[in-house]
């Protein structure tokens, strides 16, 4: 598939990532405080752009893959599942993200982008957009959540996100509430997302404009 957005190898703390795109999402996970690692591995002839750690040591790691898209996009959502097929990584999730979060008129919440999820039954897999919601904020209601989450002194005030119809946990801290339905904790606002990636973007061009002054 072709795009109209031109690659452009940037710098972001230290890596060299082979777009601005890439870029802005590193500055985005840094933002959520998601762990990540640059181009992991070449998973038979998929090289996905990053892994994303997972805090729970049950849990795989998340395997992501950045592409300038505003819709979900079927040939490269059989290229990441058909990579996996072939391996024995059937239960690592992998997510695919566009140019920045987007709002679900469907699941009418704001999402990270798409997610697709090994079931385990007769279809074998199941791709579905991934809803972000904040975690572990119930003693966060003096101030507003999009405030809160930056608060150093609330480690435990995340952002995070899920499978809209599959595993019911959140895919980085593992957070569950109990409560059957997809997803747990409050829901994320469309403005927590874009002022998040606002942000992202904004240090990716602070560092690459430092750069070219130096």
């Amino acid at each position: 598939m072709k795009y109209n957005m031109k690659s452009v190898e940037t710098v972001y703390n230290g890596t060299t990532f082979r777009s601005r795109l890439e870029a802005n999402w590193a500055a985005c996970f840094d933002i959520y405080r998601w762990q990540w690692t640059y181009e992991p591995f070449d998973l038979d002839g998929w090289f996905p752009d990053f892994l994303l750690k997972s805090e729970d040591p049950k849990r795989p790691d998340v395997l992501v893959e950045v592409k300038p898209l505003t819709s979900f996009c079927e040939e490269t959502a059989q290229k990441m599942r058909g990579a996996l097929e072939k391996t024995d990584n059937h239960h690592v999730p992998a997510l695919l993200v566009g140019t920045e979060p987007f709002w679900s008129e469907e699941w009418e919440q704001v999402c990270v982008g798409w997610l697709l999820e090994y079931t385990g039954y007769k279809d074998g897999w199941s791709w579905d957009e991934a809803p972000m919601r904040y975690v572990d904020w119930s003693y966060c209601s003096d101030e507003s959540w999009e405030d809160a989450w930056k608060d150093p002194r609330r480690p435990k005030a995340r952002i995070d996100f899920c499978h809209a119809t599959m595993d019911y946990r959140h895919r980085i801290t593992g957070y569950y509430d109990g409560n059957s339905g997809s997803g747990h904790g409050s829901m994320a606002t469309k403005t927590f997302a874009e002022r998040g990636f606002s942000e992202a973007k904004k240090q990716v061009q602070y560092q690459s404009k430092g750069r070219k002054d130096a």
